[in-house]
């Protein structure tokens, strides 16, 4: 009778392990490579797909050599700002070529992910969310960004009416002066810099972030402009972390 328990135990046991095998197969490079065959049959274009890391490792590498470099004073800071995309789009291309699609795609672990920047089509995307649903929540990400960003159907329509009158040109305008005067101590803080010499070389990528938070800190919080400020502290750390997770290797819970 006990031999019979612990066959049957055995049993499961290695049918519980070879169906987690498959699932772990599948969800590992089995999906994977199939969606990159229909991707490459419908014409897009992107590097081949690595296990589990996919395109993680260059987008790092990409960002964390662009963060340190300078850049000539311009309005085309793409190559800048996204280079692993930048790099991506100008490799494979973004375009229509003689009655072509070609577009490309980016791996996010075992996830493609395509780029779209045609204006026409990005309307059409964002005017039909039951078609064209948000990626899958992830609790991180959500629990930063929240609202509009992330939820869909009846919750969505709900924040858009109630943020909706915020962004009315009458309450735009009751703001204005509060935003010139988080504008007005960003510049005097640069003129303290070039009291002595005249000039000076200003890194304003710390002030412009500060400048966001210090605007949305007045126009929202009001009479709580500390706390405002105090919030924001908070979740730029909370955001510094979460990019550093999401340039790690996409594992399932491991974020």
């Amino acid at each position: 009778m006990v031999a019979i328990v612990g066959k049957v135990v055995i049993a499961i046991v290695i049918g519980l392990i070879v169906r987690w095998g498959w699932k772990v197969l599948n969800w590992t490079w089995l999906k994977p490579k199939k969606l990159e065959k229909w991707l490459r049959e419908q014409g897009y274009q992107g590097n081949p797909y690595r296990l589990l890391i996919g395109d993680i490792k260059d987008l790092a590498t990409m960002m964390t050599e662009a963060k340190p470099k300078h850049i000539q004073i311009s309005h085309d800071i793409f190559s800048h700002c996204l280079p692993f995309d930048h790099h991506v789009i100008t490799k494979y291309g973004n375009y229509f070529c003689i009655q072509i699609m070609k577009w490309s795609f980016m791996w996010f672990g075992p996830i493609p992910r395509i780029y779209v920047t045609d204006p026409d089509l990005i309307k059409k995307i964002l005017s039909t969310p039951d078609d064209f649903q948000k990626p899958h929540p992830e609790p991180i990400r959500d629990s930063i960004l929240g609202g509009l960003v992330v939820t869909e159907g009846h919750k969505w329509i709900k924040h858009r009416k109630i943020i909706n009158p915020a962004f009315h040109l009458e309450n735009i305008k009751s703001m204005f002066s509060m935003i010139c005067s988080s504008c007005t101590d960003m510049i005097k803080k640069w003129e303290l810099l070039t009291v002595e010499s005249g000039s000076a070389e200003i890194d304003v990528w710390p002030y412009i972030d500060n400048l966001a938070g210090d605007v949305i800190s007045r126009t929202a919080f009001g009479s709580c402009y500390e706390e405002g400020q105090r919030i924001f502290r908070i979740q730029k750390e909370q955001i510094d972390l979460m990019t550093q997770r999401l340039l790690t290797v996409h594992l399932p819970g491991g974020r």
